[in-house]
């Protein structure tokens, strides 16, 4: 009697990673790529509050935890084999999926409308996006900056070719800027706060008002995806409890983040509430795809068009009940 209870035991500890049709994971060890970015925290929280660990009880599968400060060296560790999920822009992800890097989107993780902004000195006399015309402007090349950079300049009849673009890391546009190398950056949070908050910039122009969604995406590659989709439902199991916790209480789990992103408690909670952690990939989401996807190649970022179709995977998603 007590060894059928054990191997009962056993196997439930078990039945999220094989499922109905008994299908198991090929893989033994998950490399997970992370940001320290408040668009990140359901994917940090998660890790802090070891909700992945929850939901692979009892498989005997590693989790290993790497952080990057941007899109662009995460890309390059997919490249490299290094990595088996990660977190990332929408045009991050299109550019290198149209330059051969074989990923596919599995999950949204967050949006917010503000989380991108142009921003100059706090002392400069530059007061709109007008004042921009032939100026160096900080970018991160590659990144959902540029296209955010070039709304800006669209709004009034401006294009990038009308701005000189300075290609800089995240974390050294703000010095760029305070040491007048650079006219205007384009940040991200939790960097874009930070600059604000300490005295260093101000905001001149966001993605508020639809005209930027800046949509976040969990990806993998084809071949974790191929063989390991068990585990990408459990990962959406985990984050989805990240996402729920961070809609109900801000400040707690602002509270439990606080050592991995960069940001005061009090400033953090506030963020928090202007982002939308959620899974969903729906219509929204699609056609905001699209019209990244049709920027890139529009202009020369990406070479190659991207069958969004084959790009986006939502099978994990369907298999947890989030359609």
């Amino acid at each position: 009697m007590k060894k059928a209870l054990l191997l009962f035991i056993m196997a439930a500890a078990t039945l999220t990673l094989t499922g109905c049709d008994n299908k198991k994971a090929e893989t033994d060890k998950v490399r997970i790529a992370t940001q320290p970015g408040v668009y990140a925290a359901n994917m940090l929280l998660a890790k802090v509050e070891g909700y992945f660990e929850e939901e692979l009880k009892g498989t005997g599968i590693e989790l290993e935890y790497t952080s990057y400060m941007s899109a662009i060296p995460m890309n390059e560790a997919f490249a490299a084999g290094a990595a088996d999920i990660g977190i990332s822009g929408d045009m991050a992800l299109l550019v290198a999926r149209a330059n051969g890097l074989p990923t596919k989107i599995f999950s949204k993780a967050s949006r917010s409308e503000k989380m991108v902004a142009v921003v100059v000195r706090a002392d400069s006399n530059i007061t709109d996006i007008a004042d921009l015309k032939g100026k160096k402007v900080a970018v991160t090349k590659g990144t959902l900056a540029v296209r955010l950079l070039s709304s800006a300049l669209n709004s009034e009849g401006l294009t990038l070719s009308d701005i000189e673009m300075v290609n800089l890391p995240i974390m050294d546009k703000t010095n760029a800027l305070t040491a007048k190398q650079v006219d205007a950056a384009v940040l991200w949070e939790p960097t874009l706060t930070s600059s604000i908050n300490q005295g260093f910039v101000k905001r001149i122009f966001d993605g508020q008002g639809g005209i930027q969604q800046n949509d976040c995406y969990y990806f993998t590659s084809e071949k974790f995806a191929a063989g390991n989709q068990v585990i990408l439902e459990a990962y959406i199991r985990a984050v989805e409890k990240a996402n729920k916790q961070i809609t109900e209480n801000p400040r707690a789990a602002a509270e439990k983040l606080k050592n991995e992103i960069n940001l005061p408690t009090e400033t953090l909670t506030e963020l928090l509430k202007t982002f939308e952690f959620s899974s969903v990939i729906g219509e929204t989401e699609f056609e905001e795809l699209k019209r990244v996807e049709e920027f890139n190649f529009e202009n020369g970022f990406a070479q190659t068009r991207v069958d969004l179709n084959s790009f986006i995977d939502k099978s994990a998603l369907n298999a947890v009940g989030i359609k």
